[in-house]
């Protein structure tokens, strides 16, 4: 009986490779072995450190010819932890280069790697006016404006009702 390791299909097609095998045999029967295709996309592109990266394995597929799903994600962040799932969360305490690896794994146990590069940088620098002294500062004048304006109507209607009083 022949199995996996007599014959293979490399992903992608279009010119798939066969290993050669010596035996006269009905190419119809040979099992070939379909692998999985994992890839992800993570947002922000870009992570800053402490920022908040979604990883998502959505784009993973059965593969060429393959129909069963992966139904097991395993990620390694290349920072010492690891996690699972299809769509998953991470923070980066450092700034650096990590390489994320995804594994996906199906019920067959047919698996796939997919890894990348992820380059987390410094945390952007939060604006002077964004500040909370600037803040409270700007708070502060606007109450003290408010209060003002509120003082001055008041003072307005005394002297509108004194030259009232005046006219009559």
């Amino acid at each position: 009986r022949l199995s996996c390791r007599g014959s293979w299909v490399r992903i992608p097609p279009p010119a798939p490779l066969f290993k050669v095998i010596a035996l006269p045999v009905d190419l119809e029967a040979v099992p070939f072995c379909y692998v999985l295709a994992s890839s992800f996309k993570y947002t922000p592109t870009a992570p800053a450190v402490n920022a908040i990266v979604v990883f998502d394995a959505s784009a993973s597929t059965p593969g060429y010819g393959n129909l069963i799903e992966p139904d097991s994600y395993v990620w390694n962040f290349g920072d010492n932890t690891t996690d699972t799932g299809k769509i998953v969360a991470h923070v980066y305490t450092k700034l650096g280069d990590y390489t994320v690896a995804l594994n996906v794994t199906n019920s067959e146990r047919r698996s796939n790697i997919h890894s990348e590069l992820v380059t987390v940088t410094a945390a952007a620098e939060v604006p002077w006016w964004v500040s909370g002294n600037v803040v409270i500062l700007i708070i502060m004048v606007v109450v003290g404006v408010a209060v003002f304006f509120a003082n001055g109507l008041v003072e307005l209607k005394k002297r509108i009702a004194q030259l009232e009083k005046k006219e009559s």
